[in-house]
């Protein structure tokens, strides 16, 4: 199931949440889990800003796939 948010009319939020990790860099307590941030510009091409880990890439290819709605990604 997808989850992305409209941040402006060109702008989306394709990230995921993990809620499972406790330490970000093994340092810092978390306690609410990190917010992996990846944003997908629409325009005349389509650009993909940054991605997440690995144990939240289900949910971020889900997210990116109804982003896109059938357009290919150009970058």
């Amino acid at each position: 199931m997808y989850c992305t948010k409209k941040i402006a009319s060109d702008l989306v939020w394709v990230g995921a949440n993990d809620r499972r990790l406790s330490l970000f860099e093994g340092v810092y307590k978390v306690p609410r889990g990190v917010s992996y941030n990846s944003y997908l510009l629409e325009d005349d091409s389509t650009v993909l800003f940054d991605t997440v880990d690995q144990s939240v890439s289900r949910v971020f290819f889900e997210n990116l796939a109804h982003a896109l709605g059938g357009r290919k990604l150009d970058y």
